[in-house]
């Protein structure tokens, strides 16, 4: 009887201990999530998954989701725990980040148009000029007030994903795109070549990393996961990560590291 009962206890200990599991969503994203043409995964945010999980103990699910559609889904209750997620205002009250990462967008331009456009005032004043986003896309607070100016201009054209807004605009369907330095990490020898950032924001910077539904992530998981991730951050692993998958130079860019 004594062994029973002390079964039993060691049950209801594990089922107390227990983190998950959550539906854990990447999303296709240069350097953080992408596929080979076997489709084996890689990218920073593969490997940052596997030392969460080892780190947390948390048991998390993985599925693939597109950008447009991954906040709807958080809020129906079909993912719990978003990678690759912007901050802002609003996403918070929803949503408890783990932030990992910090950088600002620049506008991406061919080396020709960036010449003849020199300033922002410049796109602002030329119509012709369009510009291109990621649907359901998130940016710091100015940004995103610029974009919805052009929008309302009907200047606005939307792509599914960034893989897919790169190519739009490589082909010349838009003029500009609002990218990340490190999602040109895929295609650095054309950037390097015939494109250029200009960062006409750069007091407006924007952190990314995780984001944890309050609704279907328990408190407790959720501070198990901001641990793990903290100590992550402290001791130089997600750095040591980054610098492996993006090389140095960048990691050093995007990476928060302590």
């Amino acid at each position: 009887m004594r062994v029973l009962w002390l079964l039993v206890g060691l049950f209801f200990m594990a089922q107390a201990q227990a983190c998950g599991p959550y539906r854990f969503a990447f999303v296709v994203y240069p350097g953080l999530f992408e596929r080979d043409a076997q489709g084996r995964e890689f990218g920073l945010d593969v490997d940052l998954l596997q030392a969460m999980r080892e780190r947390s103990g948390c048991q998390l699910d993985v599925q693939v989701a597109n950008p447009a559609r991954i906040w709807p889904a958080m809020a129906r209750g079909e993912i719990d725990i978003a990678a690759s997620s912007l901050r802002t205002p609003e996403r918070e009250e929803q949503v408890e980040f783990l932030i990992f990462a910090r950088s600002r967008v620049q506008l991406l331009m061919g080396r020709a148009q960036a010449q003849s456009t020199p300033s922002l005032a410049a796109f602002n004043a030329d119509p012709a000029l369009r510009l291109g986003v990621v649907r359901g896309g998130a940016y710091a607070a100015v940004v995103q007030q610029w974009v919805d100016k052009l929008r309302a201009q009907g200047r606005v054209s939307e792509s599914a994903d960034k893989a897919s807004l790169l190519r739009a605009f490589r082909v010349g369907r838009v003029h500009a795109v609002l990218a990340f330095p490190m999602e040109l990490y895929s295609s650095s020898a054309v950037f390097e070549e015939h494109e250029v950032l200009k960062d006409w924001w750069p007091e407006h910077s924007a952190d990314g990393g995780w984001a944890l539904s309050r609704a279907r992530v328990t408190a407790a998981d959720r501070e198990r996961l901001r641990q793990a991730a903290r100590s992550l951050l402290q001791d130089g692993t997600v750095e040591r990560l980054a610098e492996r998958t993006l090389g140095p130079a960048l990691a050093r860019s995007y990476v928060i590291t302590r």
